[in-house]
């Protein structure tokens, strides 16, 4: 199966080329430093609002979180070119009214949009999620896990290779990525504990459980590498 070029472009003296698993090459001369003229990737909170309350999240997104200006944010955004990838969440971005044309407008625009979902909101969002993916309006998804054990619509993002699983060190035992693979997944980012926000008291209670997670994750994560 050939791997299709998504974008190719000059920054700074780099060429950049973005692939359609993913992958990303840049190129420059041997001995001269690479520079860059604009960021090539821009994580984007698109709302606050989130009505799960996890006890850890350092964003503290809430039931009453406010939703962005995407029509500003698009006049923000304006002068980047194509190819840059927009690494989109929040609080819980499918919730957002305006999401849909943000997305449009963004591939207008040739940018390539990624979308961080959590597990939780599956259920609720799949089939407006399932557009997004057959209207080619995002390249990949982020999907924070919170239960190994997967509803059938939640188990079928497994079959997408543009699927990246988020665990937390500090959170998540390690031996959940086991039980994701049967399911399977194969992409996994595993996020550092983040110690602001809501994380703050949540690690104040847990604290010796929390890092010796961490340490089980830097013993243990290793092992994974050849999977």
């Amino acid at each position: 199966m050939n791997n299709k070029i998504l974008s190719k472009y000059n920054n700074g003296n780099t060429v950049v080329t973005i692939f359609e698993d993913g992958t990303k090459i840049r190129e420059f001369e041997d001995g001269v430093k690479p520079f860059s003229d604009f960021p090539e990737s821009i994580d984007i909170k698109l709302t606050n609002k989130c009505d799960l309350g996890c006890n850890f999240c350092h964003e503290k997104s809430n039931i009453n979180g406010k939703h962005a200006d995407l029509t500003q944010l698009i006049n923000v955004l304006s002068d980047l070119p194509a190819g840059v990838e927009l690494a989109c969440g929040g609080g819980n971005a499918l919730a957002h009214p305006m999401l849909g044309s943000f997305l449009h407008e963004a591939k207008q625009r040739g940018w390539i949009c990624n979308l961080t979902v959590n597990q939780k909101h599956l259920e609720r969002y799949h089939e407006q999620l399932d557009t997004y993916i057959s209207n080619d309006l995002i390249k990949g998804l982020g999907i924070s896990v919170t239960d190994s054990n997967m509803s059938e619509i939640e188990a079928k993002y497994g079959n997408n290779p543009n699927v990246v699983v988020h665990l937390i060190a500090g959170v998540h035992e390690h031996k959940i990525i086991d039980e994701l693979i049967k399911y399977g997944f194969r992409k996994f980012l595993i996020l550092g504990y983040k110690v602001f926000g809501n994380g703050v008291c949540y690690y104040n209670k847990n604290k010796s459980k929390i890092e010796n997670n961490i340490k089980d994750w830097t013993m243990y994560l290793p092992l994974y590498f050849n999977k």
